[in-house]
Formats: structure tokens, sequence, C-alpha cells
């Protein structure tokens, strides 16, 4: 009979996992403290020592870190990707502007879609905060209040690693949002532009185009460290971060496709000649490995997403696919090795990237995104339909040890 691995938690283990699910759904901020051990240990009902024991094991998972007297929420994530995008802000701060409006329409609109509604209460309340002050002319309190802003629409989408890429855009462009606000308090024009898509913008590029164009209107110098706290105490890397805590694998695939089909759609609009011919020479590669070495497909499906990143001409879409290829290609990797229908799955998926590069080569943008989309959800939908499997194969153990005698 096979082992039954279910082992029923104690306090400690039932409270560490509770905790893990707040952290990684997106409930504390990485610079922002857990409440202290008294109210955390009122909050859930349990004792200091049972607390205690929960937080020293998410210590050493690597999810939370001590600072002092106080426990912090990793911020593995956003180290990663500030370490990486540093030399962006400081030597072409406008592609860092355009991903982030980019991204920060996606979020809005993924907020929608999933934020409670506590949560737009929240977004309605930092909305008119942040129109109070912008009307006040309040340049210092409009900055606070747009920070807020972002992050209770971020807040909104549950989401760690949202929220951890938003952190490091959020110290990357202190200057240039503190440098927008200035502007926008002493002009009446400018001020009217922002405050008709601030707050949950209009995801279409309209929107995103006015905030783009306000936000480079007057791009300051940024040198010097980025303004975000780093906990340089936890010392994994940030694929065996996510593999160790794969029931998030969702919240990784939401900033996958924000990042990939945006960069499919600029590729479209910007590849050259020479850049199509490269992504077709990949294209002829992956139809090889499909015939001859199906095993190395998975491989070469990376590289193809990093030809599109690249190819977008920005190259924070190419700095973000490099930094999160690893978990993609781990875990598409391992359900290609595990599905019963590796070989149709993979025709299909050839056909989905085939669609992609045409779309790309013929320049049209919206095609392109649109192929991503579908390419993503289907690889997203295969992966989930592989841990359903994993969870009834451990039930259906479970019922062989604890179910009622046949």
């Amino acid at each position: 009979m096979q082992k039954l691995s279910i082992k029923v938690p104690n306090v400690s283990e039932s409270l560490e996992h509770r905790l893990e699910a707040m952290i990684l759904g997106g409930v504390f901020w990485p610079d922002v403290p857990l409440a202290s051990e008294r109210k955390l240990a009122e909050e859930f009902g349990v004792s200091r020592t049972s607390l205690r024991t929960a937080l020293a094991n998410l210590c050493k998972r690597g999810l939370i870190v001590l600072q002092g007297k106080r426990h912090l929420p990793t911020s593995v994530t956003s180290r990663e990707l500030a370490k990486k995008l540093k030399p962006i802000a400081q030597n072409e701060p406008v592609q860092l502007l355009e991903y982030w409006t980019v991204f920060f329409a996606e979020v809005s609109g993924l907020a929608r879609q999933k934020a409670r509604p506590d949560d737009m209460l929240r977004v309605m309340a930092a909305q008119r905060d942040l129109r109070t002050c912008v009307t006040a002319q309040d340049a210092k309190g409009a900055m606070a209040a747009f920070l807020k802003l972002n992050r209770v629409i971020l807040d909104g989408c549950y989401n760690y690693f949202l929220s951890q890429t938003h952190f490091a855009f959020e110290g990357l462009l202190a200057p240039v949002f503190q440098n927008l606000f200035e502007r926008v308090c002493r002009d009446d024009r400018e001020a009217a532009a922002f405050l008709d898509v601030v707050g949950l913008p209009n995801p279409q590029a309209g929107g995103r185009a006015v905030l783009f164009d306000l936000l480079k209107g007057d791009v300051p110098p940024m040198t010097g460290a980025p303004q975000i706290s780093l906990d340089a105490q936890f010392g994994g890397d940030l694929l065996a971060f996510a593999l160790e805590h794969p029931r998030y694998l969702d919240a990784v695939y939401e900033l996958r496709l924000i990042n990939e089909k945006h960069a499919a759609f600029l590729a479209a609009r910007r590849g050259t000649v020479d850049d199509f011919r490269i992504l077709g020479a990949q294209l002829e590669r992956l139809a090889r490995a499909l015939a001859q070495a199906p095993a190395d497909y998975s491989k070469l499906d990376t590289e193809l997403h990093k030809l599109i990143a690249e190819t977008s001409k920005n190259p924070v879409f190419a700095i973000l696919d490099d930094t999160l290829a690893p978990i993609f290609s781990s875990t598409t990797n391992q359900w290609l090795q595990r599905h019963q229908d590796m070989r149709r799955d993979q025709l299909e998926i050839h056909v989905q990237h085939t669609g992609i590069v045409d779309a790309i080569v013929a320049g049209n943008g919206e095609k392109a995104r649109h192929e991503m989309i579908e390419h993503l959800d289907y690889v997203l939908r295969g992966l989930q339909r592989l841990r359903e499997q994993d969870f009834l194969s451990e039930m259906a153990t479970a019922r062989q040890v604890f179910g009622a005698p046949k």
C-alpha cells in the first residue's frame, strides 16, 4: 500500500501554515513589521510558545526575517528584482516607467476582479485622500497618498509576487514619483490629467499613455541605492523559494502573464527583420525538438520567451523574464515530465508558439498579445490539473487508511 504522507498538524504547525498563507497571499508588505508577539498570540488564540515556534520555523524557511525584536515578511523577490533593475533605473529610467505604467494598469484591472468590498472601500478612501492633497497643492501629502493608494490596490490582488514586484519599483521610482507631484501640484492642467487616470486606471492604452507621459515629463537623475529595505539574512534563491511553496504557482503566473503578453505586443511593434529571423530560427529548433528530442523542448521554450522579451526593446521585460524564467521552466518541465498526455500537450504548445511568433513577425501586436494569453492560460490549466491529480491521489490514500471498512 502507498505510504500515507498526511500529518495531523499541531498548534504551532497550524499557525505556521496560516501565516504562510497570509504572507504569500500578499497580506503583509516587506517594510511593515508583523504585529508584536503579544498581539499575534491574542489574535490567533495561541500561546506565546506555540507562536514563537511557528515564527522560528518561518524564519528558517525564508518566509520572514527577524530585525531587532520585530519580524518582517521576506523581500526575496523584490530584492532580486531591485538588484537587477537598478542599472535600468539609473541609465534608462524611461524604460522602467514604461513597464511600471503597464504593470500598474494591469494590477488595477486584476484588483477589480479579486478585491473584496472592504478592499474597495480602502481604495476609494485612498483615492479621496490623494485628490484632496493634489487639490490642496500638497506635494508631500500627495506623494504619500499615492504610495498608499498603490499598496491598497495591490492588496486587492492577494498576490505576493505582484506586491513584491511593486515594492521593488516603488523604491526605484521614488524620485520620479516625487518629481511628478511637485509638478502636478503647481500645474492645474497636469493635475487635471493626473486625476483623470488615478485610482483604478483604465487598463486600455489611453489611460496608460497619459500616466506614462506625466511620469516621464521631467525625469530627475536617479543615482545611489534604491530606497528599498532588503533582507540580506535570507540566502536562498528565488527558484528555491517559489518551489518551496507550489500552492502559490498561480500567483507567479499572474505576474508572468503581465510581463509576457506585453512583451509580445511590443515585440510585434518594435521588432526588426533580424529579430524576426532569430525568432523564426528558434521556432524551427522547437519543431525539431518536438520530433527528435521532446525532453529538450522546455529549455527551448524558455529561450523563445526570452527572445520575445528582448525583441520588445525594453530591457525591463527581459530582466523580469530572466529573473522568473527558472520558476516557469522548472514548473513547466515538471508538468511535461509527469503529465500522461505529454506528447499531445507539447504538440498543442508548439501550435501556440507558432501562432505567437507568426503574429509578432506580421507586426500584429494585439494578436500576439492574445496568442500569448491563450498559451499561458493553457500551461496554467495543465499545472492546476497536475496539482489536482496529486491532491486526489493523496485523498485516495487517506481513504484507504482512515475510511470506513468495505
